[in-house]
């Protein structure tokens, strides 16, 4: 989707979003309370919530990269650590408010949202199991991303531009899912919270070793935003396909009709926690997206 240019100078919020964060409610105190404008306190809170959460930007966590041929992980490091101090104060500014609208709420202030942090670590936790993800998580992330790719990459594309695109993107699949799916659990310790964006930027070097240009990754994150298990089908507009004819019920014994009644009350009890699951994940990119998008250029 598209986006609204922030007066920080970067995009920040997808078009038809309604959420609104902890900055409105901020900057109205703020500005109350030392009598400045909305401008300049807008800036404040900006800039406070990075000093809040004490991000580091003056170092890069050092990780092998899917290259070829692979650099050292020095170089590495030393690569991510200058693309993060060439980030300008506008930058920051406009990547803090991309996360206090996505990932803070009204009543967590400069905090982020609790839902968030709960349901980003339920996502780690059950992508991190490898007796799940290896049949039910990653394949099906995988295969839901890159079965949504060429649309969101555009019809005028030629047919033999869009296969190369769709074949790098695939070739890295796995590690930009790991990537994002552990960058996911830091946002609930502030120890490692404070190296997000170094995380931020070992997802944009991904990127860049698929070959993607800014345009292109911004349509392979917005696939990701909605390829969480089990969201394709709670948000599915598809036909479902015609049912086939249903063979004769046996006749039910009292261990089956028990079995019965606990699938449904397990499935009844799981939705609520699916579907805050779906949206943390979804405000998590939202959130960072911007980010890495930015971190890709620099």
């Amino acid at each position: 989707g598209g986006g609204g240019e922030d007066g920080g100078g970067g995009v920040v919020a997808w078009a038809g979003s309604t959420r609104v964060g902890a900055e409105p409610e901020l900057v109205r105190r703020v500005g109350g309370a030392f009598l400045l404008s909305r401008s300049l306190s807008s800036r404040y809170v900006r800039l406070l919530f990075l000093s809040t959460h004490q991000f580091d930007a003056s170092r890069a966590r050092a990780a092998v990269y899917p290259t070829d041929p692979a650099p050292k992980p020095k170089d590495i490091k030393q690569a991510s650590k200058r693309r993060l101090q060439s980030v300008s104060v506008p930058d920051w500014e406009a990547f803090s408010a991309s996360l206090l609208l996505h990932w803070t709420s009204a009543a967590s202030g400069l905090e982020l949202d609790g839902a968030v942090t709960k349901g980003l670590r339920a996502v780690r936790n059950s992508l991190s199991d490898q007796r799940a993800s290896a049949v039910l998580g990653w394949p099906l992330m995988q295969q839901a991303v890159l079965a949504a790719l060429p649309t969101a990459l555009g019809p005028d594309r030629p047919a033999v531009a869009l296969r190369s695109t769709v074949a790098a993107v695939s070739s890295r699949m796995r590690p930009l899912l790991r990537a994002v799916v552990e960058t996911c659990g830091i946002l609930s310790s502030p120890r490692e919270l404070r190296d997000l964006f170094g995380w931020l930027a070992d997802i944009a070097d991904t990127l860049r070793a698929m070959g993607l240009s800014p345009p292109d990754a911004a349509a392979l994150l917005s696939c990701l935003t909605r390829c969480l298990p089990g969201q394709q089908a709670a948000g599915s507009t598809q036909p479902a396909p015609p049912a086939e004819p249903p063979e004769p019920p046996a006749p039910p014994s009292r261990w089956s009709a028990i079995a019965t009644v606990l699938s449904l009350q397990s499935s009844a009890e799981s939705a609520p926690a699916e579907a805050g699951q779906a949206e943390a994940w979804q405000r998590f990119l939202d959130g960072a997206t911007p980010v890495i998008l930015r971190l890709l250029v620099v």
